[in-house]
């Protein structure tokens, strides 16, 4: 019980320093170093311009989606990402995960709560794009889950529990790196923290059109 309320408390800290890190990065976006800019065409033909912006050691791409309010106003919107999207191409998706998540009038985000706090950081990816936040595109009410029982308050959350309605986003290091759709649930899988992170950018990107 002592290890299992250390560990829940880990969990709370490692979600605690990458929103941090998150917030560092966009307070420094605001005045951005711009060291390069190109355009990336979708699948569709659609071009979308990226910034690659360098603060220190990290550095973060930068698209500009246009994105349409629930009034069908059209406005601008910056969204940093850790990955460049040719850097993702290789990344295969399985099945309509876009259905799956935006069709969702919910969404769990679950991951492994005593894993690394890049499986947060890969979570945030997607949370923010897809959530209520000020990044928010779909505005699709979004919450943080686990996969594996602790003491925190975070629900206790699998594939089993994606419905019609709800739906789940499974994250977890397994054998491959790639984007599936597995009943009503969208399992994305890194065969390590950093390729889960990219699985999770081309989720993302997969989502707003880009890719």
């Amino acid at each position: 019980m002592e290890q299992e309320k250390k560990l829940g408390i880990l969990f709370y800290v490692l979600i605690a320093i990458t929103i941090a890190m998150i917030i560092f990065a966009v307070i420094s976006f605001k005045k951005p170093i711009l060291n390069d800019k190109y355009v990336y065409t979708s699948p569709s033909g659609e071009q979308f311009q990226f910034f690659k912006s360098k603060l220190e050691n990290f550095t973060q791409h930068i698209a500009t989606i246009y994105a349409v309010d629930k009034k069908g106003n059209k406005h601008q919107v910056d969204i940093p990402f850790i990955n460049d999207p040719y850097s993702l191409e290789d990344i295969e998706i399985f099945g309509n995960v876009k259905d799956k998540i935006l069709k969702k009038q919910g969404i769990f985000v679950t991951l492994d709560p005593y894993g690394s706090s890049k499986s947060v950081l890969a979570a945030i990816e997607i949370t923010r794009v897809i959530g209520t936040n000020d990044y928010g595109v779909f505005k699709i009410p979004t919450q943080s889950a686990t996969f594996k029982p602790t003491n925190t308050t975070f629900p206790y959350i699998n594939c089993a529990n994606a419905t019609k309605d709800i739906g789940v986003i499974y994250l977890f290091l397994g054998n491959n790196t790639r984007v599936a759709s597995l009943g009503e649930c969208v399992v994305v899988e890194g065969k390590n923290y950093d390729d889960l992170i990219k699985a999770a950018d081309k989720l993302t990107l997969h989502l707003l059109g880009v890719m």
